[in-house]
């Protein structure tokens, strides 16, 4: 029997024309990979970031000028517009995945959001000029020059300005609370809106030369890598998160 639950999302979802603006960075990538997961039909506008600004249309419903951009519109012709990531998982996974992929409790969903900025404020704020340094070959912000400091064993010790143990060390955070019950998820036994951040980056974690950085983190954090391996069994996970975590084809 499905639950009111699901017949609602199901529902929702059918009356639905969801938009995404955005070339694939990692915050658009929340918002693909969210989603996927709920299972929604969704549209793209992958335009570059300085093509959309010169658009008089998207800046009008994005005066930042930033992507992503989430839209949706229902049957009855309303438009809702959300521009910031977290906001946007948020707002999916509360009108399409309630009581699944949205937790059913204030305090469940609190606790999600602690993760979900964590992941922003935390992880990506230290790890994606290093992941830019050392995987993409360039500085941070996209487009400026890299720059790198490296120790007498070759290894790098700064990158675009972040610290690299710092950067890896930050990891610890997550590697303790899915230890500390041997849990599958942030959240416990099933994917919710609080692994989307963390998740999108693990992909980044991973994809870091362990060479250049002395650690090999499948090692060091081994309860993460499970967290990640489990996450790279998803079918949504493999198509909107994985191909983006790695460097320039070769």
């Amino acid at each position: 029997v499905r639950s009111r639950a699901a017949a609602s999302s199901v529902a929702a979802m059918s009356s639905l024309k969801i938009l995404v603006y955005g070339q694939t960075t990692s915050r658009v990538a929340k918002l693909l990979w969210s989603l996927g997961e709920l299972k929604a039909p969704f549209e793209r506008d992958e335009r570059s970031l300085l093509l959309l600004k010169q658009d008089a249309a998207y800046m009008a419903i994005q005066p930042k000028g930033t992507v992503p951009t989430l839209v949706v519109e229902s049957g009855a012709g309303a438009q809702f517009v959300v521009n910031e990531s977290n906001s946007g998982v948020a707002y999916l996974a509360s009108k399409l995945g309630a009581g699944t992929f949205y937790p059913s409790t204030p305090e469940e969903v609190a606790k999600a959001w602690e993760w979900l900025e964590w992941g922003e404020t935390s992880v990506a704020a230290s790890l994606s000029p290093v992941w830019f340094g050392l995987v993409k070959r360039g500085g941070y912000p996209p487009g400026s020059p890299l720059v790198k400091e490296v120790g007498e064993d070759g290894v790098a010790v700064v990158v675009n300005g972040k610290s690299v143990s710092r950067t890896l060390g930050i990891w610890h955070t997550l590697e303790r609370h899915l230890a500390a019950d041997k849990r599958k998820f942030i959240m416990g036994e099933h994917l919710t809106m609080a692994d989307i951040t963390a998740g999108v980056h693990a992909n980044r974690l991973f994809h870091l030369p362990f060479d250049e950085i002395g650690a090999d983190m499948r090692t060091t954090l081994p309860f993460t890598r499970d967290y990640y391996q489990r996450l790279c069994e998803r079918a949504s996970y493999q198509e909107f998160v994985v191909p983006y975590g790695k460097g320039p084809a070769k």
